[in-house]
Formats: C-alpha cells, structure tokens, sequence
C-alpha cells in the first residue's frame, strides 16, 4: 500500500499545484509547535463537520479565530451543521481527529474564503512530521468545493475566487 504522504505528492504534481511538503523532525501537534514552522495566521485547519445528514470537510482559515457553528451555517445555506461523530471520520477519511489532509480525504468542502487573502496557507498532510503549504487558489482548485464561506470583509480574493471558478459555489 502506497504511503498517504506519496498519494499526495502524486496529485499535487498531477495537477500542477504550487505546493511544498515541509519536513520537521518533531510532530506538529499543537499551536506552539506549528508557530515554530509557519505563520499561524496562515494555517488551515480542516475540521468535519456533518452538514445536513452528510460529511464535509470545512477548511478554515485560523485568521478568523473561534469558529461559530451557527453563524457558519447560516452563511453558507445548511439546515443543521455540527461537529461529526468521530467514527465516521475514521470510516470516511481513514484519518484520526486532527490528521486529515487539506486534500485528498475524498470529502466535499466548505472553503473558507479568507484564504485567499493569503500567497501561501499551511495544513495537515496526514502525516505529523509533515506540513502542507500551498497556494490557496490550488487548494480550491484541488478540491470538491460544494460551499464557499464568505470573507466577512467582501476581501478583493473573493472576486478573484469568483473570477477564476465561474461563481460561488
């Protein structure tokens, strides 16, 4: 079985993206340790969520602190969102909490809007020891966009998100 690290190697450079797996000898496991490789602001953390009786994966931008689960909802058009039972994470992605790849889990998603206010964002890879940066217009390319949650600052990148997809999804 091909290691999930090689698997997302083998998109990134299947589909172009502008992308680099960084590599550090301790495990990213939490804020303090991410700070030591990358600008916090930048990071993109996927969280999954069951929206409406079904998996989604939303990527979010730290920029905006604190997610508020309601309001989330109401921005991008669910009934009912909420945090999805751990069990089916693992069924779904073969991924544990807190190890789901920015791309590659197969699921639909919620992409943040803020960022694209960003040249780079940095996530998960499914591996500890490695970290994801990639241009923010890849990783929307490189996904099942299904929702676009919007910059609450109506931010230029929007536009150009609109621009480049032929409209919000």
């Amino acid at each position: 079985m091909q290691p999930l690290l090689d698997i997302l190697r083998s998109m990134l450079e299947q589909h172009k993206a502008d992308y680099e797996i960084l590599s550090h000898n301790l495990p990213l496991i939490s804020k303090d340790d991410a700070a030591r490789v990358f600008d916090l602001v930048k990071a993109a953390p996927v969280f999954i969520l069951e929206a409406d009786g079904e998996l989604v994966a939303l990527l979010a931008s730290a920029a905006r602190g604190r997610i508020d689960l309601k309001a989330l909802r109401q921005d991008v058009g669910y009934a009912s969102l909420r945090p999805a039972p751990e069990e089916d994470l693992l069924i779904r992605t073969g991924c544990a909490p807190g190890r789901v790849p920015l791309v590659g889990h197969g699921l639909p998603v919620i992409f943040d809007e803020v960022l694209l206010r960003h040249d780079y964002v940095y996530g998960k890879t499914g591996d500890v020891l490695h970290t994801l940066k990639i241009r923010p217009l890849d990783l929307m390319r490189l996904c099942n966009v299904v929702k676009v949650w919007p910059d609450p600052q109506g931010a230029p990148a929007g536009r150009m998100a609109e621009a480049t997809f032929g409209g919000k999804a």
